[in-house]
């Protein structure tokens, strides 16, 4: 009950919207809003530099995520 709207309730009369929805948009549509933007990576943001790739040997290593378990781990769980 402390969403934002409770604490605005003068702003609402109760009336029913008339309008029909918008259109959902569908493939291309979807495909040409999302032209342009591109991943940004946690490196990019700054933050979890435990999960950021490296460089070893010429080679990109990514370092397994912190949930991830060896086999021992796994048995054991199991």
């Amino acid at each position: 009950m402390d969403h934002i709207w409770h604490t605005q309730m003068s702003q609402y009369d109760g009336t029913r919207e008339a309008d029909p929805a918008p259109d959902r948009p569908e493939g291309e549509d979807v495909a040409n809003e999302l032209e342009g933007l591109r991943p940004i990576t946690h490196e990019e943001m700054g933050i979890r530099r435990d999960l950021h790739p490296t460089e070893s040997n010429g080679k990109i290593v990514l370092t397994p995520a912190c949930y991830s378990m060896t086999k021992d781990e796994k048995k054991k769980l199991c």
